[in-house]
């Protein structure tokens, strides 16, 4: 079956140098990523968080460099706290 998927340009340009490099194939990753995202059920979910929280260390290092102009690292910080904060005190009233 054929697939269409969008993907940023830059994205896409890394995975294939990386592939290139590695000698693999684009479609070999895909259908493992696939695979992996059925058989790990729930566990993607701390895939995706994950990559968010490497998004934001990445915004962080380019907001450091000047090259980024979005949210400060000092809100993103708060929000980062404010939200473990939360998860702690959810853990703690299950109890």
């Amino acid at each position: 079956m054929k697939v269409t998927v969008l993907v940023p340009d830059e994205l896409h340009r890394e995975v294939k140098a990386e592939v290139a490099r590695r000698g693999d194939t684009v479609t070999r990753i895909v259908i493992e990523a696939f695979r992996r995202y059925l058989a790990e059920g729930d566990e993607w979910t701390r895939w995706e968080v994950a990559l968010e929280q490497a998004r934001q260390v990445r915004e962080a290092q380019r907001a450091r460099r000047g090259e980024w102009e979005g949210l400060d690292i000092a809100s993103m910080v708060r929000e980062s706290r404010e939200h473990r904060t939360a998860q702690i005190c959810q853990a703690l009233d299950r109890d």
